[in-house]
């Protein structure tokens, strides 16, 4: 039997209990870039997940069949997007069968949790695809310096987005490229400038971004005096 689990589910819920009756639901869900470009059905999935991740201890059966029964479902099952979209992932194979002790994941590498953070909130370990928590402190502050803000490199949104660009194979020089395309086009715009943040240039569209051209800059007489 293989299983899938609730990203970061224990940060958000907070019982004692095993099986609850109730889950906490963040409002915060609705300023989640990353949700808000998911279809409705699977904004309706991702909830039923919820529910039966508190029902199941975040360790939910990959069977089709069977979340679509418990959760009261309609239509076909694609867990496509949410797993695209970094709100669930499959346990590892060493946590997928109850007859394997998890002592076996610690001899290969530690939990499925130690390959992403040793500490709460501190990522400090590099993966396979090249993600380091320097890595993502170089990207946010060069982001800050093209646009003037102050986003933190420790936002477990931004990690997320940023490990989840680099298990697509983009690399540091890519998130560069989009920073210095959108901030080009947006940065004068007042519609579009509140756009300049994590969760809209590495999201979704971040490989879109990456292929736009820059705008182009009109250099005037009086601009060119201006320079240092």
């Amino acid at each position: 039997m293989e299983y899938i689990k609730i990203r970061n589910w224990e940060k958000y819920q907070h019982y004692s209990q095993r099986n609850p009756p109730w889950i906490k639901l963040h409002n915060q869900i609705l300023d989640d870039y990353e949700y808000c470009c998911l279809q409705d059905d699977s904004k309706l999935l991702l909830i039923s997940l919820f529910l039966l991740a508190s029902k199941t201890e975040n360790r939910i059966p990959s069977d089709y069949d069977w979340i679509k029964s418990k959760a009261m479902l309609k239509g076909k099952i694609d867990l496509s997007a949410l797993i695209k979209s970094n709100f669930i992932e499959q346990l590892p194979n060493c946590l997928q069968d109850d007859s394997k002790p998890i002592a076996a994941c610690k001899q290969n590498g530690g939990t499925e949790e130690s390959r992403v953070e040793k500490k709460r909130g501190e990522y400090i370990v590099e993966n396979d695809n090249g993600y380091s928590l320097e890595s993502a402190k170089r990207i946010i502050s060069y982001l800050n310096k093209k646009t003037g803000k102050n986003f933190k490199d420790t936002t477990d949104k931004t990690i997320r987005l940023i490990k989840a660009r680099f298990a697509e194979k983009f690399s540091p020089e890519d998130f560069k490229a989009v920073i210095d395309n959108q901030t080009s086009k947006w940065i004068a715009d007042p519609k579009m400038v509140d756009y300049l943040r994590p969760e809209t240039l590495f999201g979704t569209k971040f490989e879109s971004y990456l292929q736009t051209k820059p705008a182009e800059l009109e250099i005037t007489y009086e601009s060119v005096e201006q320079l240092p």
